[in-house]
């Protein structure tokens, strides 16, 4: 329980956590020296495969970004903000994505693209894709008809 509590702060509370219990472990006359390697070395490398590897794997996966731009939002967040910068360092940077995918112009896309890993890159590279146009609304507006007047091809031409 007090691993789980420790591991929400920040850099300092998995080293604590994994070194708070050593000293029972090293002062127990029952715990020779492989049997403290390993109550060192188990929970440390089980804490840094899943702070490191798994977490940014899943984070990315659910919020559609790349583990490299969690990990890097994680960085610039933490550095602007401290330990609140951490937290709410993924949201800031999904919303960053979805705004930057929402923007006409393709370099702000194509950073969005990037953020978003390779399904974002082969959408930003068709010239022809929906998305780059705007969809049916816009190809309607560009057209000089509303979205009421419908873009079909049974739409009569304006006059």
């Amino acid at each position: 329980m007090l691993t789980f509590l420790l591991n929400f702060i920040p850099n300092i509370g998995m080293a604590t956590s994994v070194l708070l219990p050593m000293p029972v472990v090293l002062l127990d006359p029952k715990f020779g020296l492989p049997s403290a390697a390993v109550s060192f070395f188990c929970p440390l490398l089980a804490g840094l495969a899943a702070k490191d590897i798994l977490e940014p794997l899943l984070i990315g996966h659910s919020t559609s970004l790349q583990p490299v731009a969690v990990l890097f939002a994680i960085m610039l967040w933490g550095s602007v903000w401290g330990a609140t910068g951490m937290v709410l360092a993924v949201p800031i940077t999904a919303v960053v994505r979805i705004y930057l995918a929402a923007l006409e112009h393709p370099l702000p896309r194509y950073f969005a693209s990037l953020l978003a890993g390779k399904e974002g890159l082969a959408e930003a590279d068709d010239p022809l894709s929906e998305a780059d146009f705007g969809g049916e609304a816009a190809l309607n507006e560009e057209a000089g008809r509303g979205p009421a007047e419908g873009g079909g091809e049974g739409a009569s031409s304006r006059g």
